[in-house]
């Protein structure tokens, strides 16, 4: 996971000793709409994986030299560097997506300090 918290390990075992939970109609609106914008993002991006490296690094040039003759005021990403990025950042909001569900799955009945019973 892309910087993490300091404290993030004692932060993941307060929730888990304190059994912290989110409320399941929050659950189901954060799995929706993170999960379909990640999705959307990842297939938009994986469709570059078939892309060959020489034709990324021709358009990665051409992107630069176009930059260079407007003046554009800042050197952009390399695009094969961008890709791959942005696609361990996607599976890394995935995995902590699917942790913090994990770790704060709602129990009927529960006790503690979120669920408010």
């Amino acid at each position: 996971m892309a910087n993490p918290f300091p404290n993030e390990d004692q932060m993941w075992e307060h929730i888990k000793r304190g059994k912290v939970t989110i409320d399941p109609t929050i659950r189901e609106l954060l799995n929706h709409h993170i999960r379909n914008d990640l999705n959307y993002i990842a297939c938009g991006l994986g469709q570059y994986e078939f892309v060959p490296a020489n034709i990324l690094e021709a358009a990665d040039q051409l992107i630069k030299k176009m930059c260079q003759e407007q003046a554009v005021p800042f050197v952009p990403p390399e695009l094969p560097v961008l890709y791959k990025g942005t696609i361990t950042r996607c599976h890394n909001i995935t995995e902590f997506l699917n942790k913090i569900m994990r770790e704060t799955e709602h129990e009927e009945g529960g006790n503690n300090e979120t669920d408010g019973h």
